[in-house]
């Protein structure tokens, strides 16, 4: 709810005549009434318009920058899929609800019914990662593609490497036995 006091400013840019907050307009030490001139979206379609512009202009500067600071790049995505992990499930959720023969939908039903190998997957993703667990070759052919297989998910860094046919033969023998 806004004060009866509080001034009005007109847009620059689409001319609309809107409270001079910041729940309108950007801050701006220099403006009048500490607000820029243009209105948060205007200043949005701007800025996407500049932004549109200079990617069509210096294709090659994007990428060469994101090669330099592939890092940076890794944990700006890291920092906004923590803070938006909310969301970004409730999204892939409406997906696969969407479309329950979806690959997609098969796995995220798989993943909520057997949390406690997702959660030994990621350890194990995470510590390969951090050089905490180093990968080493098929046990059994000594390929050099090798997945980790739990014998025990309660032990989530104990982990047998195999090949992806031999740890798909290994799991097939388990299923005759069980």
């Amino acid at each position: 709810m806004l004060a009866h006091d509080t001034p009005l400013k007109r847009c620059t840019k689409c001319g609309r005549e809107l409270p001079a907050t910041t729940d309108f307009f950007r801050r701006s030490s220099g403006g009048l009434h500490g607000v820029q001139a243009r209105c948060i979206d205007c200043t949005r379609a701007h800025n996407r318009e500049y932004q549109r512009r200079y990617n069509a202009e210096h294709p090659e500067t994007n990428a060469e920058w994101r090669e330099r600071n592939h890092n940076k790049v890794l944990e700006k995505g890291r920092r906004y899929h923590a803070k938006h992990r909310e969301s970004i499930n409730a999204r892939r959720r409406a997906r696969s609800q969407a479309d329950p023969s979806s690959p997609r939908a098969s796995r995220d039903l798989w993943n909520e019914q057997n949390p406690e190998k997702v959660a030994a997957y990621l350890m194990v993703r995470k510590a390969v990662n951090r050089g905490e667990l180093i990968k080493h070759p098929c046990e059994v052919c000594g390929g050099e593609k090798a997945e980790a297989h739990h014998d025990d998910y309660s032990r989530p860094l104990d982990v047998r490497w195999l090949c992806r046919a031999h740890h798909v033969a290994h799991h097939m023998k388990e299923a005759d036995r069980g």
